[in-house]
C-alpha cells in the first residue's frame, strides 16, 4: 500500500513538471488595437506560449521572444509561434536579432545569417512566398534542407513553393 501511495505521489510530481514546462512562455505580443491569440480576443499585450497561434486584425502586431527575436506580423496575418520558428500561414512577418530563429512559409524554410539580420516574408497568395533580405544574408531552403535561394541584404525574391 506504501509503495503504491509513493508511486502515485511520483507520477503526480512529473505531471505537474511536464505540464509546468509545456505552458512556459516564449515572448510578450503587443499591438495597438485588438488581435487574436488561439482565437480568443486580446487587447494591449498577451503572453505568448509554444505553438501559440497569433492573428492580427486591422494593426499589425510586436513579439519579442525571450530568447531576444524580435517579429512583426502585419495587419491580417496569422501565424503559429514557436520557440525556435515562426510558422507564417498568412499575410506578412518581419524578423529582427533572429539568433537560430527561423520563418516557414508554404513549405520553405527562411533563416538568418550576420550580425544583425533582419527580414520580412510574405504569404503573397495560396502557392506564392515573397522573401525580402532586409540586412545581413536570408537563406531559403526547402524541409529537406536543400538551397532554393540565398538573398543579398537589399533585395528580394517571389517563389512558387511545391506541394509536398
Amino acid at each position: 500500500m506504501r509503495k503504491t501511495v509513493t508511486f502515485c505521489f511520483a507520477l503526480l510530481g512529473i505531471g505537474c513538471l511536464a505540464a509546468a514546462w509545456a505552458s512556459t512562455p516564449i515572448g510578450v505580443a503587443t499591438a495597438q488595437g485588438a488581435f487574436m491569440v488561439d482565437k480568443a480576443r486580446a487587447e494591449g499585450n498577451a503572453t505568448v506560449f509554444d505553438g501559440t497561434t497569433l492573428e492580427t486584425m486591422k494593426s499589425e502586431s510586436a513579439i519579442r521572444l525571450n530568447s531576444g527575436a524580435w517579429l512583426k506580423l502585419g495587419a491580417g496575418s496569422r501565424a503559429k509561434l514557436f520557440a525556435g520558428r515562426l510558422v507564417l500561414e498568412r499575410g506578412e512577418g518581419r524578423i529582427e536579432r533572429a539568433g537560430r530563429l527561423r520563418i516557414e512559409a508554404q513549405n520553405l524554410l527562411v533563416s538568418l545569417e550576420g550580425a544583425s539580420p533582419a527580414a520580412a516574408v510574405s504569404v503573397v497568395k495560396p502557392g506564392s512566398v515573397r522573401v525580402e533580405a532586409l540586412a545581413g544574408e536570408t537563406s531559403v531552403r526547402t524541409p529537406e534542407g536543400v538551397l532554393v535561394a540565398r538573398l543579398a541584404p537589399g533585395t528580394a525574391l517571389e517563389l512558387q513553393p511545391q506541394a509536398g
